[in-house]
């Protein structure tokens, strides 16, 4: 009946400028992010003031072994993964973008290093903005297993009723990749670095959250360069 047709067509223009404002609202949150990050007074880690917010730019070293991305299998010190979900329409053809399902990602401690010093980077309380790319799967039972990885992952992932093929984006934080990072500069001991404190060791920086917020990490060449 037309009438039907007509509540069809209309529940499906609903549902794509819903998915339409999703998609811009989290690019304007990234871009957001982004401005944030580079807000932030950049300084060298040797010359962060303690107690105060810096932002500094370093190489990242993983801290025994960091952790493994879920879809590429690389070792990383952080991961994000964007989930999409291909269906077919009512034809039965299949619909040429995927849905967008939700997004996992995870972070553990990594230590900067740039040309003046080393800085540990405090993961309990993290935002990423990092760019993402898709990564080919070889099917379903492949899919099924990176689903499982994702579970070790903060965030949300809601799957569609009527099946479908699972689509994934990753971006990730590798050994030695440029990173830029925000929050505030500590002064810890560190019994294992080299330096003058008493009966041994030195001191270390420690990037941590502020009080009301979180460390932001980025490795998007916006704010890396």
């Amino acid at each position: 009946m037309p009438w039907i047709e007509i509540a069809v067509g209309v529940g499906i223009a609903l549902l794509v400028g819903l998915l339409a404002l999703v998609y811009f609202a989290d690019r304007i949150g990234y871009a957001r992010g982004l401005k944030q990050i580079a807000a932030v007074g950049a300084v060298s880690i040797a010359q962060a003031p303690d107690g105060q917010p810096i932002r500094i730019t370093g190489r990242v070293r993983l801290i025994d072994g960091g952790l493994t991305s879920p879809v590429s299998q690389r070792p990383c010190a952080a991961w994000r993964v964007e989930v999409g979900q291909l269906q077919r329409n009512e034809h039965g053809a299949w619909m040429s973008d995927p849905y967008e399902i939700g997004e996992k990602h995870r972070c553990v401690d990594f230590f900067l290093e740039d040309t003046s010093g080393v800085a540990r980077v405090d993961a309990s309380s993290v935002e990423l903005f990092m760019p993402v790319t898709p990564v080919a799967h070889a099917g379903k039972a492949e899919a099924d297993a990176i689903c499982e990885r994702l579970e070790a992952g903060e965030g949300a992932v809601a799957v569609r009723e009527g099946g479908g093929v699972y689509k994934f984006r990753e971006g990730t934080l590798d050994a030695a990749e440029r990173v830029t990072v925000t929050g505030v500069a500590r002064w810890e001991d560190a019994p294992d670095e080299p330096g003058g404190a008493y009966r041994g060791g030195g001191r270390r920086l420690v990037v941590r959250a502020p009080t009301d917020g979180v460390v932001r990490i980025s490795d998007d060449p916006e704010v890396t360069r």
